[in-house]
């Protein structure tokens, strides 16, 4: 818990921390406290001090390009140029940039959830947006995982193909990729899973999760 307080201190120094906000933050995806772990224990054995890989590597940054297509998908349009200078200019990212940090690609793709449902509205402040974006339920999106609470509710009520099965699992809060997926078993990308299925996935990845932050759980 204590490493899990430093990261968010070191990322989120403005962020207000209490010992509930800190555990679901431990809880959560966003900190791989196993890495972390790892990573200390390989070092402490070696002899070296130290150092998270945050501290020694700039934070990898993402192709703006790439957050467009992203926003897109969600939108189910292509944005237009003018648009989507808007959206850049609103987060006060430059009109000639490429790359951004994965923090405003994520912001971004939110911006395009949240207009995707408030088509009339105006956004809200960049803060606001953020907060929203916080939420349990959208913590474990990112940007090429993010969903609408439209699109969301379409495949409560109709279900979704497979290959959409990780944009619904990280709606509620499950990072889980394709990969794993496939190693669960009995997946396929191309299958349409219906409200039932889905709610079975659901489930399973909630198991997979409360065994892997307790793995003697269970056990008579």
């Amino acid at each position: 818990m204590l490493l899990c307080l430093a990261w968010l201190r070191k990322h989120f120094p403005g962020r207000k921390v209490t010992y509930r906000s800190l555990r679901d933050f431990h809880k959560s995806n966003e900190y791989k406290i196993d890495e972390v772990l790892e990573k200390f224990c390989e070092q402490v054995n070696s002899g070296e001090l130290f150092v998270a890989d945050e501290v020694k590597q700039e934070p990898p940054k993402i192709a703006l390009s790439e957050v467009k297509k992203c926003c897109d998908r969600i939108m189910g349009r292509e944005l237009s140029r003018n648009c989507w200078a808007a959206w850049k200019q609103f987060l006060g990212i430059p009109k000639y940039e490429r790359f951004v940090e994965e923090g405003k690609a994520s912001l971004l793709t939110y911006m395009a959830c949240w207009r995707h449902d408030h088509p009339t509205q105006k956004f809200p402040s960049e803060s606001q947006l953020f907060v929203m974006m916080r939420h349990w339920s959208r913590r474990a999106m990112s940007f090429e995982t993010a969903s609408s609470a439209k699109i969301w509710l379409t495949w409560q009520m109709r279900g979704c193909k497979g290959r959409d099965l990780v944009k619904y699992l990280a709606a509620y809060g499950y990072k889980v990729s394709i990969r794993t997926l496939y190693k669960w078993g009995e997946f396929s990308q191309r299958r349409h899973y219906s409200p039932s299925e889905l709610a079975r996935w659901k489930n399973l990845a909630k198991t997979k999760r409360s065994l892997a932050s307790d793995p003697k759980g269970g056990v008579g």
